[in-house]
């Protein structure tokens, strides 16, 4: 898909990256018209677009089969990981959290059960919440830093002691709900 948006107004920006699914266009058209230092820069660091997630409270699987049954979406098999997370105000917490993502991609689309208590907690619900690059280990904390410095606070990740640097993952907010999901690794490669 084209990523030139200047012209486009939101409502002519959005009829162009279509419709459910469109929420993977419309991603990339965000990131271009959003977030123009990562977009454009595509640098070594941030790379593509890798995906697009999206909160969805109550209804997951209703929302997984629909998707599926609708648009022909292909799921690798859903995650359930636990993890330890150091959030901006410092509380660390352990969280369950399920994650889908799908087989086609990049950009993948990845769906995010609520997390109550964390940023992925779907107020309102169905929720674009984030925005995913993969920028490798030895990039995460350089990206994060890069982020904080553009006015984007790092607020969460995995909790290590001592917390120095982000860890693993990054997520940063560009507004309220709305996040920059950095990871070490690719989760496509643990996905069988």
């Amino acid at each position: 898909m084209e990523n030139d948006v200047s012209g486009l107004s939101r409502r002519d920006a959005l009829r162009k990256a279509g419709t459910v699914l469109g929420a993977v266009a419309a991603g990339e058209l965000l990131a271009a018209a959003a977030l123009p230092a990562i977009a454009q820069a595509e640098s070594a660091i941030f790379g593509p677009l890798h995906h697009v997630g999206i909160v969805v409270a109550p209804n997951y699987d209703d929302a997984k089969a629909k998707l599926a049954a609708g648009l022909g979406v292909d799921w690798y098999p859903p995650r359930v990981d636990t993890l330890t997370l150091r959030l901006e105000n410092g509380h660390v917490g352990t969280y369950t959290d399920r994650v889908l993502l799908s087989r086609s991609g990049p950009p993948y689309l990845e769906l995010l059960d609520a997390v109550p208590g964390t940023f992925f907690n779907a107020v309102p619900p169905y929720v674009v919440a984030e925005l995913g690059y993969v920028v490798g280990p030895d990039n995460l904390a350089t990206a994060s830093a890069m982020l904080t410095d553009a006015g984007m606070p790092l607020v969460g990740t995995i909790a290590t002691e001592p917390q120095t640097i982000p860890v693993g993952v990054a997520w940063h907010r560009i507004s309220p709900g709305f996040l920059i999901e950095l990871l070490a690794f690719d989760p496509v490669a643990s996905m069988t």
